[in-house]
């Protein structure tokens, strides 16, 4: 592969990553739009950071480790070692699952593949709202019982239950027993 078309890969899977997150929190946007709004050929980290932030995202890069993954607050972009990037949806046991935006497929990969492939490096997101929403929700909450609970879970299906007009009991099982 030519110098030319890795770049265009590097900069088609950051762009095309971001689009996907986007998307994710609900934030309608084009490709080509965000490529003009960006501005720059290759859309790296630095990149993704400011147009995210700039669409109303709370956003930060961190380094972390599979260890760490469990607790990471996922979908994210994940930052690999030849440049490129893919979104990491789900670590379970010692499988990941990534969409890879330039094959455009959800694929499931080994522990030692990610690690191998990895820098190390993730974007996280996270929609304004519901920082505002757990915050608030941190807040008012009693400083006793379970501080480990995933409080964005609750609040969404606290969303899903009042969205849908059901009991407690017809939650689906992804929000807990």
């Amino acid at each position: 592969m030519s110098g030319g078309s890795e770049t265009s890969a590097r900069s088609d899977s950051g762009l095309s990553a971001l689009v996907l997150m986007l998307r994710f929190h609900g934030v309608a946007v084009e490709v080509e739009q965000l490529r003009h709004q960006i501005g720059v050929p290759t859309v790296g980290s630095v990149e993704m950071l400011r147009a995210a932030r700039a669409l109303g995202l709370k956003t930060r890069m961190v380094s972390s480790n599979w260890a760490r993954l469990a607790k990471a607050p996922l979908p994210a972009i994940a930052q690999r070692k030849d440049g490129t990037f893919v979104v990491l949806a789900k670590v379970a046991g010692d499988k990941a699952l990534i969409q890879d935006p330039l094959s455009g497929r959800p694929e499931q990969i080994e522990q030692a593949q990610l690690e191998a492939d990895w820098t190390g490096r993730l974007l996280l997101m996270t929609d304004e709202d519901w920082a505002v929403a757990l915050e608030v929700f941190r807040a008012c909450r009693s400083r006793r019982g379970d501080k480990g609970r995933d409080d964005r879970k609750f609040l969404e299906a606290m969303h899903y239950f009042t969205a849908h007009n059901i009991s407690w009991r017809a939650l689906p099982a992804e929000f807990g027993s």
